[in-house]
């Protein structure tokens, strides 16, 4: 996409904290914040939505933190008694209410 091809303005609010840190996270990835922005949209019409999930609550098994991660598994995934692998990722189905993919 060539510069003279952009003639649309989109200004959108943030606070500056949301600002500053998508800029910092921009320009440590090799490009500006409005280069992000243009890949985004790019990203939609690719995929004729949303790169990414929309849920209204996180899913229970995601966790916030590779530490929260570990927290769980030591809590009994990784039990002796955890069976064979299809039998633990049943379980993890099951407890964590998600779906085979």
């Amino acid at each position: 996409m060539s510069q003279n091809n952009l003639n649309s303005l989109i200004q959108v609010r943030v606070d500056t904290e949301t600002k500053r840190k998508v800029d910092e996270l921009s320009a440590s990835l090799g490009f500006d914040t409005p280069t992000a922005v243009r890949m985004f949209f790019q990203q939609m019409l690719d995929c004729r939505g949303l790169p990414f999930r929309v849920a209204k609550k996180k899913p229970s098994f995601m966790f916030d933190t590779q530490e929260e991660l570990i927290e769980k598994l030591n809590e009994g995934l990784l039990s002796e008694d955890a069976g064979t692998a299809e039998e633990m990722f049943a379980e993890m189905r099951r407890k964590y209410d998600f779906e085979r993919v």
